[in-house]
């Protein structure tokens, strides 16, 4: 049964509990035995109409706070869950920065998927005068970890290297920072030829390029080197694939050396390698990673999910 049906039955099955009138303590005995039917990493997003519904049904006197409080205890009632804990709730008042109008609040899980514990953290939202909802999830992605490495002195050459260390698939290759990309002092002219070469290998998932002629902006993407004599620079941002594969490599660095392409601004921009490596041992291999000099970090990565639209 694809996702759209199963969404549609859910939405019908919880408008009947609502039209139908059945009281509270039926309405949990529903919600407490299909929770953890559909509570993995996989398909969480699914569980948003019986987590919302439980919200709906706590009397309308009770706080944000109360009621997320209540939620996260009949969280940590269900099987699946290790542990769930309310981190806060607040208004779009205690933002730091300017933030939609409304009432917010964040709980951390700890879920077991299958017999493997994953992380999350499930946001939520209520406009003024109407209900809080669940509208977000995110989440310690299964089986990654991305590396960082020292501005500077580390080079795509260095990131090959330490790659070829490790029988690991490397999901992806990119630059972080300001001034990030390549650049090549080629005539701008060359620009659509360059990025047509560059959209016909496959090892790349990302590509954008354009040119800079701004003076100012040469500099900050040139940072280490002399612009005076230069009127613009060609500049392509690329994220890599598959990288593990050494034919790869080899074509990437025969290009760069073709088109007369480095990195810019060693001086604030850095690379950075999202590894696939084996599920549950990522906190190993994060530790394995940052043996090595030139590792600044070795983290989980995140992901995101909706819980609105179900």
């Amino acid at each position: 049964m694809n996702t759209k049906k199963v969404n549609i039955i859910w939405s019908i099955l919880l408008i009947l509990f609502v039209v139908v009138g059945c009281d509270n303590e039926e309405k949990f005995d529903f919600l407490n035995k299909e929770f953890c039917l559909l509570a993995d990493l996989e398909n969480f997003h699914k569980t948003a109409p019986i987590i919302n519904e439980y919200l709906r049904t706590l009397p309308e006197s009770m706080s944000d706070e109360q009621k997320l409080q209540s939620l996260t205890d009949w969280l940590n009632s269900q099987p699946c869950v290790i542990s769930a804990k309310l981190e806060g709730v607040w208004t779009d008042r205690d933002c730091m920065i300017m933030c939609q109008p409304g009432r917010y609040g964040h709980i951390s899980i700890l879920l077991d998927d299958h017999g493997m514990t994953r992380e999350l953290a499930l946001s939520f939202f209520g406009e003024y005068h109407k209900p809080l909802r669940a509208i977000n999830y995110s989440y310690t992605k299964p089986k990654e970890v991305r590396v960082s490495f020292k501005s500077e002195t580390t080079t795509i050459r260095d990131i090959f290297d330490f790659i070829n260390l490790f029988d690991r698939k490397v999901l992806n290759i990119h630059r972080a920072g300001s001034g990030r990309g390549y650049l090549s002092t080629m005539p701008a002219d060359r620009l659509g030829d360059i990025l047509d070469i560059l959209n016909a290998k496959s090892y790349f998932s990302g590509v954008h390029g354009y040119v800079l002629n701004n003076r100012m902006d040469i500099w900050a993407a040139n940072y280490l080197f002399s612009s005076d004599h230069i009127d613009n620079y060609i500049v392509i941002d690329v994220t890599m694939s598959n990288m593990e594969n050494k034919d790869y490599q080899a074509d990437w660095l025969k290009f760069m050396n073709d088109y007369e392409f480095f990195e810019g601004n060693t001086h604030q921009a850095w690379f950075m390698i999202d590894f696939e490596v084996p599920d549950g041992k990522e906190s190993e291999w994060i530790e394995k990673f940052m043996t090595y000099e030139f590792v600044i970090g070795a983290t989980f990565n995140q992901g995101y999910g909706s819980m609105e639209g179900i």
